[in-house]
């Protein structure tokens, strides 16, 4: 049986773990090759991704991972953007240390989908998706405002949707913190976390935020969309050997995952599991 401990490197001339990355080492502290893992917690919600290759004498791949957990409704958000002059614009220029412009500009202009509670729809009880004619609402900046939208109904009649446009700023605060969990996710993958230089150069395309569970009481399953057509770019080039796995937790997290070393096929082969942690522990426990 393999003992496997871990390290926060430190110093180290292996680069994986030269900023601080947590790595798996041995008893005598030497690093495992085949090993590689990230963990992110927010909210409650502690995630964990990993790679193990040690079955092979000579690892085939040298394999990077990356997590993040996002929380799409932070608390506090919605004031601090209503408290500031120009709202939503001014939120994202908060963090212009961490987005370029291009970057800015893109979540101050597009809205993916507007979620609405299920009390707007007046034919089911799920919630109402808004996922065309957005373009009126890229405008938006604060809640407490009134927005309306027409939904067709069943015979060709058409109804006017009117709702407070804090759904728009959720809207936006869900695309901003999808895009805040791929950077994050890249970044702890490479180790050097957010003090790394590059950050503003470090550019994501085609992101979009993963829809959400449809229902707090669904019991298929906890997981929502999931986003995998992502391109990756680094001072203007294109990165073809990291691959992210974004997708929507219950109704509110948002998971990026970042793989490198291996084919974009590997997606497919993801598997995302809720492990009960007082499971987990009293499993611990029972090998002590």
């Amino acid at each position: 049986m393999l003992e496997v401990c871990v390290r926060r490197g430190s110093g180290s001339s292996d680069k994986s773990t030269v900023y601080g990355k947590p790595a798996a080492v041995d008893r005598h502290g030497n690093l495992i090759p085949g090993i590689d893992f990230n963990i992110s917690h927010h909210g409650g919600i502690v995630t964990l991704i990993g790679w193990c290759d040690v079955g092979i004498l000579t690892p085939s791949k040298t394999v990077q991972v990356g997590i993040d957990i996002a929380l799409a409704k932070e608390v506090g958000d919605i004031e601090r953007i209503n408290d500031n002059l120009q709202g939503f614009v001014d939120f994202v220029g908060d963090f212009d240390d961490f987005f370029n412009k291009k970057e800015q500009k893109d979540l101050e202009s597009i809205v993916d989908h507007i979620l609405l509670p299920k009390e707007y729809n007046t034919q089911a009880t799920k919630p109402v998706v808004i996922e065309h004619g957005l373009k009126k609402f890229v405008t938006t900046l604060k809640s407490g405002q009134t927005a309306s939208y027409e939904v067709n109904l069943v015979g060709g009649a058409r109804n006017t949707i009117t709702f407070d446009t804090k759904y728009i700023i959720e809207a936006k605060l869900r695309r901003f913190y999808s895009y805040w969990a791929c950077k994050e996710a890249y970044i702890k993958l490479v180790g050097e976390g957010l003090l790394a230089e590059w950050i503003r150069d470090l550019e994501f395309c085609e992101v979009k935020s993963p829809l959400p569970i449809e229902s707090k009481q669904s019991t298929d399953t906890e997981w929502g969309q999931c986003i995998r057509d992502i391109q990756i770019y680094l001072h203007d080039a294109r990165v073809n050997d990291v691959h992210i796995d974004l997708r929507a937790f219950e109704q509110d997290f948002i998971i990026a995952c970042a793989i490198k070393g291996l084919d974009a096929s590997i997606l497919n082969d993801l598997r995302c599991e809720h492990i009960d942690m007082k499971h987990l522990i009293s499993h611990i426990s029972l090998r002590l």
